[in-house]
C-alpha cells in the first residue's frame, strides 16, 4: 500500500507519526503525451487564489506537469494513486487462504455471487480509503477524480463518492472524467496538469477492473452529496463532469 503524498509548503503526517515526508508514487516522465483542451478543469479550479492556502486531492497517479502547476499555489497536492492501491489491496487479499464458510453448503445463485463480490468489493475500497484517506485530511477544495469511477463497480464508487464529500469542505469541486462507450471504459489513461484548461492524456498500465459506460443520469445519481454544474462531452469523447460539494448535505 503507498501512501498518499502530499506536495506543498507543508507536508502531511501518516497517522499517528510526527511530521516528515512520506514515501509515494514517482512523478511519471515519459515523452510524447496528447494534449486536449478542458473546459472543466476551468470550472473545477474556479476560485482558487494563489494567495490563499487550499486543498488539492489527486486520486490518479503522480504526475510531474501536475505538481509544477500546483508550485504556483500555497497548496496542498495530495496524490493517492488510488487504482494501484486498489489493485494492490485484491492481490494481497486474493494470496489470503480462502475463509471456509460455517454450516451446510448451499447453491449460490450467479446474482447472488455478484452481490457478495460487489459488497466485497465496497469493503475493500473502504479499507484502502481508511488507510489512504483518514478523516483528518479533510477540508478540501478540489478532488481531481479523473476515470476512477469508470474502472470501480457501483458499490465500490457509492463508497468512494460517501468518502470524498466527508472529506470535501461545502463548495467543493470534483472534477471526473467518464467514458461515453465501452471501448474508452477499458482503457485507463493518466491525466496531467498543463495549464489552467489543458490535460495531457497518457496511457494508463493498469488493467480496468470494470469497463461499463456511465449514462449521465447514472454519474448524477453517484454523486450523492454533489451538484452538478458542468457536464460536456469533448470532441474526443470523454465527458467532463464538475460537482460542488452541497452545503449542509451529509453525503
Amino acid at each position: 500500500m503507498q501512501w498518499p503524498r502530499w506536495f506543498g509548503r507543508a507536508r502531511a503526517e501518516r497517522p499517528g507519526e510526527g511530521p516528515g515526508p512520506m514515501p509515494g508514487p514517482t512523478p511519471e516522465r515519459e515523452a510524447g503525451p496528447v494534449v486536449h483542451r478542458s473546459p472543466g478543469l476551468a470550472v473545477a479550479l474556479h476560485g482558487l487564489d494563489p494567495r490563499r492556502p487550499c486543498r488539492v486531492l489527486d486520486l490518479g497517479p503522480a504526475m510531474s506537469c501536475t505538481v509544477t502547476f500546483f508550485a504556483e499555489y500555497r497548496c496542498r497536492l495530495g496524490i493517492v494513486d488510488l487504482l494501484e492501491n486498489l489493485a494492490t489491496a485484491r492481490r494481497e487479499a486474493a494470496a489470503r487462504p480462502p475463509v471456509q464458510a460455517q454450516g451446510p453448503k448451499t447453491q449460490r445463485s450467479a446474482s447472488r455471487r455478484a452481490l457478495e463480490a460487489a459488497t466485497r468489493e465496497a469493503a475493500l475500497v473502504d479499507r484502502v480509503l481508511d488507510e489512504l484517506l483518514p478523516g483528518d485530511q479533510g477540508g478540501l477544495d478540489v478532488v481531481l477524480a479523473w476515470d476512477v469511477l469508470d474502472h470501480l463497480e457501483q458499490p465500490a464508487a457509492q463508497a468512494l463518492v460517501r468518502r470524498l464529500a466527508q472529506l470535501c469542505r461545502p463548495g467543493a469541486r470534483m472534477l471526473a472524467m467518464v467514458a461515453i462507450s465501452r471501448e474508452q471504459a477499458l482503457a485507463p489513461i493518466r491525466f496531467g496538469i498543463v495549464g489552467a484548461d489543458r490535460l495531457e492524456y497518457r496511457p494508463g498500465s493498469l488493467q480496468p477492473s470494470k469497463g461499463a459506460v456511465l449514462s449521465p443520469a447514472a454519474v448524477e445519481l453517484l454523486l450523492d452529496g454533489f451538484e452538478t454544474v458542468h457536464s460536456v462531452v469533448l470532441r474526443h469523447g470523454l465527458r467532463e463532469v464538475v460537482a460542488v460539494r452541497s452545503a449542509g448535505r451529509p453525503g
